[in-house]
Formats: structure tokens, C-alpha cells, sequence
């Protein structure tokens, strides 16, 4: 079993920076300015994403009520 030293040891060995960066995955220049915040929240790719996400996420909950919880069947209980 672990000891709080031992967890604050290890802990203290995990590197603090990430090793790699998006723009190494990509073509990029960067030389570019970042896109600006509003530029970003108005581009179609954007509203795509948040409609898609909006979707799986109400789709997700309105199946989670419809399907049975192990409360709500007798037979899976102790």
C-alpha cells in the first residue's frame, strides 16, 4: 500500500509540460495571428460541432429515461 510520501514522490516525477502540440500534426504557419474568438464562434465547422453535440447529448438523456435502471427491475435486485 501506498503512502502519501511515496504518491507525493511519484507525482513529483510526471513531466509538467505536454511533449507535443497540435500545430506539429498539422500544416500551420506560425507566423499567423490566432483566429480571433468571434471568428471562430460564427464559422459553420463550429455551429456543426455545438448542433451535432446538442443532438447526442438530448438523444443520449432521452434514452437514459426510456431504458430501465436496475432500481426500477425486480429481478435485478439482491
Amino acid at each position: 500500500m501506498f503512502y502519501i510520501r511515496e504518491v507525493f514522490i511519484l507525482m513529483s516525477l510526471l513531466p509538467l509540460t505536454a511533449a507535443a502540440h497540435v500545430k506539429w500534426f498539422v500544416d500551420y504557419n506560425t507566423e499567423n495571428r490566432p483566429a480571433s474568438l468571434l471568428n471562430m464562434l460564427q464559422s459553420m465547422e463550429f455551429m456543426g460541432l455545438l448542433a451535432l453535440a446538442t443532438i447526442v447529448i438530448f438523444l443520449t438523456s432521452v434514452l437514459d429515461r426510456k431504458l430501465a435502471s436496475p432500481v426500477d427491475v425486480p429481478e435485478w435486485q439482491p
